[in-house]
């Protein structure tokens, strides 16, 4: 199993994967939010291997997070989003503390293999139609 964290960010995210015993086993590394970056994105999923091997999770930022949680949901993904606060605590853990979007996936991975969270639920209709 591997642990994909993502740094949510405007333009572009961070993404890092760590195994169940804390190994990175994808350093760090940005993506946008088009057709290139999705691309990007789900040839590193698959080589990490893929829906059934993957637990992928990020914070509840804004709503920059939306569009990424729709097109994981699209790859056959079920992403975990959940409050902020849960991996900034997971970052004062360590003696440096958080600073770049490269830290932060990771600290995020380690929230996911480590399962102290309620990830936040999402709607089965697209979020961006909800103006109805």
């Amino acid at each position: 199993m591997n642990y994909v964290g993502v740094a949510i960010s405007k333009s572009d995210h961070c993404l890092g994967a760590i195994a169940i015993h804390g190994t990175v086993t994808h350093k760090p590394i940005r993506f946008t939010q088009d057709a290139v970056g999705w691309a990007k994105l789900a040839s590193i999923l698959h080589d990490l291997g893929g829906p059934e091997a993957v637990t992928i999770g990020f914070e509840a930022t804004g709503y920059y997070w939306v569009l990424l949680a729709e097109e994981l949901v699209r790859m056959g993904y079920t992403p975990l989003v959940f409050n902020p606060i849960l991996s900034a605590d997971a970052g004062r853990t360590t003696v440096r503390g958080r600073k770049t979007d490269e830290d932060d996936c990771i600290a995020i991975a380690k929230v996911l293999r480590d399962g102290h969270f309620n990830p936040v639920r999402l709607p089965e209709a697209a979020l961006g139609n909800l103006n109805g």
